[in-house]
């Protein structure tokens, strides 16, 4: 997936939880010419029955940047969850950067869920 960005403003990215599962995630980044992602955040959510949201901003990402994303579940086995991924400019979302992530966990309550982003400008 590819997304267009301004690279003179930062770019805010959020992980919300729309499902009642326990989960741990991971947001890197990595500018276009680095070897090595940088941690961008981490942290957990535990199910709560309202909606979460966790943002994170990075400034100065460069044309052929990349945004890299980890979130493991766990809760009961074989129920679905949902889990979005959205990258903003300016407090407002950019065209096509909004990820829906979803699925049903499986036999044991548990779901991971990994991919990259890549910016253009």
């Amino acid at each position: 997936m590819s997304v267009k960005i301004n690279p003179n403003q930062p770019v805010t990215i959020t992980v919300d939880f729309g499902s009642p599962q326990v989960a741990a995630y991971k947001l890197w980044y990595k500018q276009a010419l680095d070897v090595l992602f940088t941690t961008l955040g981490t942290g957990t959510d535990k199910g709560p029955a309202t909606p979460s949201s966790y943002p994170y901003s990075v400034a100065g990402l460069a044309d052929s940047s990349t945004i890299a994303y980890h979130v493991a579940l766990h809760g009961n086995a074989n129920t679905p969850y949902k889990v979005t991924v959205t990258l903003a400019q300016a407090g407002t979302p950019l065209p096509g950067a909004t990820l829906p992530l979803t699925g049903t966990t499986d036999g044991n309550g548990n779901a991971v869920v990994d991919g990259s982003i890549d910016l253009t400008t």
